[in-house]
């Protein structure tokens, strides 16, 4: 709408409010829930009628426009008086605000608000904002947000600059309530962050580069080996293994000189390269733990006479391992090259989902149902474990009983970690648990 540089005088629109959607479950505002607010309501007002988001003009906004507009233009004529095109935009959710930040929780409702088509970054009087907060069980660490724009290298992301909360009502009203004021016009919502993000993403970067280079330290030694004993790199399964290293080493080569020596989006070229490499590296790394859980399934469960028929096994499980990554970078390239311009030079989104999380998943899904199956067949051979300690003599069947426990055990553990099933606490946001694990196959 046009409001007017006096529309205070006479009691003209100050601002937009929508009330509580109590009588209806559909996930969108209704017209008789959207009411317009004049320079008479106040805050208290708006707290008796319930509602959901509001926003408030500051009175001297439209004024101050005005004498700006005069001040520059030079004209006599200019008598303090000018219409101004509002806009307000009241959305139910975030939807198209696809944040890429570690902030847990999302608004539940966003509201944006334009004057005369311009930023105005240094509203004095501030706006001032209202939502309920009785959607969420979660009563600290509010933030009161806005969508830049030019954040996550074009992207976008929530920021908390210029907009910070005044105070909560909640014990005296009927309704709890947070309350924001901002210092200029853009996209505004709340966000709930019950834990201290910084902190933790600190400790978990410590935890995973001390992982890394641990790991990468064992993969050295693996390679080590394999170049001092050209014997013990005979077989399949150590060449399987020997291939799974290299992946993984190049997985976190890759991770550890993104992590300390760019650390900016601004080179998009680089970005794209690390980008890919990255990716590649870690759709490869678990291609060859899917090749090792089926040759580790056949070993333990099949005659090995089978393994060892089958014609150019490792041929094909190599093109395999290191052909089907060149499918999710190859279409993600062609599609959405953009999408590895992000903050951390990664998929992010729906890119993120399709080409990362999606053939994780189904890989992870493969192992675990294998991973199961050896369970089966190792409780099914009575002698598991005895192979290895021909030699030995036990006292009784107690201690060989223990024996085989511990070797089954260890077999496990070991096949736990071979396969990848740790990074399933990744996908399920376990953080901690799944930097401290990892790193550790």
């Amino acid at each position: 709408m046009d409001i007017e540089t006096g529309s205070r005088a006479n009691g003209g629109f100050q601002g937009l409010a929508a009330r509580k959607p109590s009588k209806y479950s559909d996930k969108y505002f209704r017209k008789e829930d959207i009411i317009t607010l004049s320079w008479n309501d106040s805050v208290e007002t708006l707290l008796t009628l319930e509602v959901s988001a509001a926003v408030l003009l500051p009175p001297q906004l439209t004024q101050k426009l005005t004498e700006d507009i005069c001040n520059n233009s030079h004209h006599k004529t200019c008598n303090g008086s000018k219409k101004h095109r509002l806009v307000i935009n009241l959305f139910w959710d975030d939807g198209l605000f696809v944040a890429n930040s570690a902030r847990s929780g999302m608004p539940l409702h966003v509201l944006s608000v334009t004057l005369d088509g311009e930023k105005h970054p240094d509203l004095n009087p501030p706006l001032i904002l209202l939502f309920d907060s009785t959607q969420s069980s979660v009563s600290h660490n509010r933030e009161c947000v806005f969508w830049d724009f030019k954040a996550n290298a074009g992207l976008g992301n929530w920021s908390n600059t210029g907009c910070t909360p005044t105070l909560r009502l909640g014990d005296y009203h009927t309704i709890k309530t947070d309350i924001c004021i901002c210092t200029h016009l853009t996209h505004f919502g709340q966000l709930i962050s019950p834990t201290l993000e910084q902190e933790i993403d600190v400790a978990l970067d410590m935890i995973t580069i001390v992982g890394c280079s641990f790991s990468l330290l064992g993969l050295f030694g693996i390679a080590l080996t394999a170049t001092v004993f050209p014997d013990w790199r005979h077989g399949a399964s150590k060449k399987i293994q020997l291939h799974l290293s290299s992946s993984l080493a190049t997985l976190m080569l890759v991770f550890l000189l993104k992590a300390f020596l760019f650390t900016s989006s601004d080179e998009p070229k680089l970005c794209l390269v690390l980008g890919v490499a990255l990716h590649f590296s870690l759709i490869a790394t678990f291609c060859w733990m899917l090749v090792a859980a089926w040759f580790q399934y056949l070993r333990l469960t099949k005659p090995l006479a089978s393994l060892c028929r089958a014609p150019h096994i490792l041929l094909k499980a190599a093109v395999f391992a290191w052909g089907f990554p060149f499918i999710p970078c190859g279409t993600l390239l062609i599609v959405s090259p953009d999408s590895y311009n992000s903050s951390q030079c990664y998929p992010t989104g729906m890119a993120h989902y399709f080409s990362v999380i999606a053939p994780i998943s189904i890989i992870i899904s493969i192992n675990i149902t294998m991973f199961v199956l050896i369970i089966c067949s190792i409780y099914k051979l009575h002698n598991f474990g005895e192979h290895a300690d021909n030699g030995l003599k036990y006292t009784n069947s107690h201690q060989l009983n223990q024996h085989i426990a511990c070797r089954r055990l260890s077999t496990l553990i070991f096949l736990f970690f071979l396969l990848g099933l740790s990074w399933i606490f990744g996908i399920w946001k376990l953080s901690y648990l799944f930097c401290c694990t990892a790193t550790l196959q």
